[in-house]
């Protein structure tokens, strides 16, 4: 017999496998090496493609093609950083099992 204990707002259960519980439902799922290693691949990604490092990026590429490009069409690149980042982002909370399409 499962009783549930108010606590404020919470649910405290006297029973290990408590339906309440959110967070269980990540904990209770182990990931696959290859789709552990897909979502820190996208996560890094995603950190090397936030938009405020694009200072990071000009001064890094400075006295190169790319670096120039960077710095004449800053307002370009933070459009494609964004787009790169956001679409990193989302895989990696995909493949990492947080969020669900």
């Amino acid at each position: 017999m499962k009783t549930n204990l108010k606590i404020g707002h919470l649910y405290e259960c006297d029973s290990k496998s408590c339906d309440t519980s959110i967070t269980q439902q990540y904990s209770d799922q182990s990931l696959s090496p290859g789709r552990r290693l897909t979502g820190w691949c996208f996560a890094s990604l995603a950190l090397l493609a936030c938009p405020c490092h694009i200072a990071f990026w000009i001064m890094l590429f400075s006295g190169t093609v790319l670096g120039s490009f960077l710095s004449a069409d800053t307002v370009t690149a933070v459009m494609v950083f964004s787009v790169i980042f956001l679409m990193s982002l989302t895989a990696a909370l995909l493949a990492f099992n947080k969020i669900k399409l």
